[in-house]
């Protein structure tokens, strides 16, 4: 936008230019420049302070080349991301004339994301998969793992070469004193490095340009007993994965097919390891991605399909409605970090309210994430000539939507119910913990729930 301003300014007269650009009153400038919602960053280093005093932050800085029409704009310069070019500007930027003072205040907030932090033991293991500056938060994971536990802390590090491999000697530090185990893939680089657990070394080795995802394979063992619980025969460890929805695409496909060569019979017996482990908590994500820009031409998705994609029968597919979109989130499902139920419950129905209640419209990185599962655009409502006939359709959308949600929710709860039927009963005798579990979903099978469910029907 600054580009094609910068254009306009040399072919439109002075007088046009200032009235449509009225520097008195900027309301034109929220109608042309879409608010920037807050950037998130990763704190690089450990702090024994609740509010630190000072922080690290490892920053990618993102680099696109500017459009040809607009090469006689600043053309040595590419276009750089607003938030990573103002934390990590480029070399040469600054041999351009600005006002930016040095000194300037910058407005900053610290969160604590509840579903990527460490585990509560300190001598469980862990293990970090990142992809280039994904390794931003580890860098204070294990930082505040030598300094209070003795549980073992490996780390798999994908980037394109050496040269850009960040904190490479506070690494092989870390693994000659024996507190790290470092798993490392070059994709456009033969400089290799091989970790040598005897020799607590990072030994160099001419090798062919490797994603993560092989690295994860040749560990294969070592990688499915941490995905796997102890009740499974596993080491019941805490697995972390940060960086992009290539990245973590590529980390998983390395995950199933070391569960699948090493430990599964099948590819579903894989999965369901690995569903495990999201279900106890043991397997925590930090993704981020660009939100790709969605097509007019993408389908239209009427609101009675979105319903009867509610996920609930074996084999079928679960969609969600969020702010006009409809997304199929039925591979995310096991993964998502509040559990299954809380997506499950929006199953077939538009969510949006729910989304902004959670907060998630102010996160680029759910929304980005969310944009990987669309499929298309949710249909509005129709626009109808006559009052009555937009009251039916009213109507018959909240049926549907009342109809949705007592389906999927008495599915749901009463399947997770039964799943756990064993709790009813202990040593032959009744046993309180399933009341317990019964109420801990505020079921509704309470409310005439029980007929609806089980075929019984009910005495009048």
């Amino acid at each position: 936008m600054g580009d094609l301003l910068q254009t306009a300014i040399a072919e439109v007269p002075q007088d046009v230019w200032d009235r449509t650009f009225d520097l008195s009153n900027l309301t034109w400038l929220t109608k042309i420049i879409r608010l920037e919602v807050p950037r998130t960053y990763s704190i690089s280093n450990a702090s024994e302070e609740l509010l630190p005093s000072l922080i690290d932050l490892t920053v990618s800085r993102t680099e696109s080349a500017r459009n040809p029409i607009f090469r006689d704009v600043q053309p040595a310069l590419p276009l750089y991301g607003v938030s990573s070019g103002f934390l990590n500007p480029a070399p040469g930027v600054l041999e351009y004339p600005n006002d930016t003072s040095d000194d300037n205040a910058v407005l900053i907030g610290v969160s604590r994301p509840i579903q990527f932090q460490l585990p509560p033991s300190t001598t469980v293991p862990v293990a970090m998969f990142a992809g280039g500056s994904g390794i931003a938060p580890f860098r204070g994971f294990w930082q505040k793992r030598v300094q209070s536990g003795i549980g073992r802390n490996i780390l798999f590090m994908g980037v394109q070469s050496r040269d850009k491999f960040v904190h490479e000697s506070e690494l092989r530090g870390l693994v000659q004193d024996g507190s790290l185990e470092l798993h490392t893939a070059f994709s456009r680089d033969r400089r290799g490095l091989v970790y040598d657990p005897m020799m607590r070394e990072l030994l160099e080795q001419d090798m062919e340009p490797r994603y993560i995802d092989t690295t994860i394979i040749d560990q294969g063992r070592l990688v499915s007993e941490l995905v796997m619980s102890k009740t499974q025969g596993g080491l019941g460890g805490y697995l972390y994965i940060c960086g992009s929805v290539s990245v973590y695409e590529t980390v998983m496909s390395g995950i199933k097919q070391a569960i699948y060569k090493c430990q599964a019979s099948t590819q579903s017996t894989a999965d369901s390891l690995l569903a495990t482990a999201f279900a106890e908590r043991r397997f925590m994500l930090d993704i981020f991605m660009t939100p790709r820009s969605m097509s007019k031409s993408d389908p239209i998705i009427p609101v009675s399909k979105l319903a009867a994609h509610t996920g609930h029968r074996k084999g079928s597919r679960m969609w969600i409605g969020v702010h006009g979109g409809v997304y199929d989130v039925t591979e995310f499902l096991p993964m998502h970090p509040g559990g299954t139920l809380i997506v499950a419950a929006s199953a077939g129905l538009d969510a949006s309210k729910t989304f902004h209640e959670l907060a998630h419209d102010t996160n680029p990185e759910v929304s980005s994430l969310l944009s990987k599962y669309f499929i298309g655009h949710l249909a509005p409502k129709p626009e109808f000539r006559s009052t009555e006939i937009s009251n039916l359709y009213d109507m018959w959308s909240r049926y549907l939507r009342l109809s949705v949600e007592n389906l999927t929710t008495l599915y749901f709860e009463a399947n997770n119910i039964l799943e756990d039927s064993k709790i009813w009963f202990s040593g032959g005798l009744f046993n309180i913990g399933g009341v317990r579990k019964f109420y801990q979903f505020q079921s509704r099978l309470m409310q005439n729930g029980f007929s609806t469910l089980f075929g019984v029907s009910e005495t009048r």
